[in-house]
């Protein structure tokens, strides 16, 4: 068997247009970028930071004007409750 097959689905003549070249090339550059993007998912990343874990905590003033204001969350009653008891110590 000397002879080589050249398309087992398609035939030469359509193997060899242009518009199939273009569409193997489109072919080709999605499988590398999806490649990309399935590596990159198994790619442990750095955690972004969150503003919260960023932002300083109020300080004692600041709940105490928040208090004075009504707007002081249960948490933040207790976080100035003991604040005061450390500046007190």
């Amino acid at each position: 068997m000397t002879d080589l097959i050249s398309g087992i689905l398609l035939p030469d003549s359509i193997l060899r247009t242009t518009w199939f070249f273009y569409l193997a090339a489109f072919v080709a550059f999605n499988t590398i970028i999806f490649v990309g993007l399935s590596v990159a998912k198994l790619v442990l990343w750095p955690r972004p930071a969150i503003p919260a874990d960023v932002t300083p905590e109020p300080d004692i003033a600041t709940y105490r004007r928040r208090r004075r204001y009504g707007d002081m969350t249960p948490r933040e009653e207790s976080r100035l409750a003991d604040l005061s008891n450390e500046s007190l110590e």
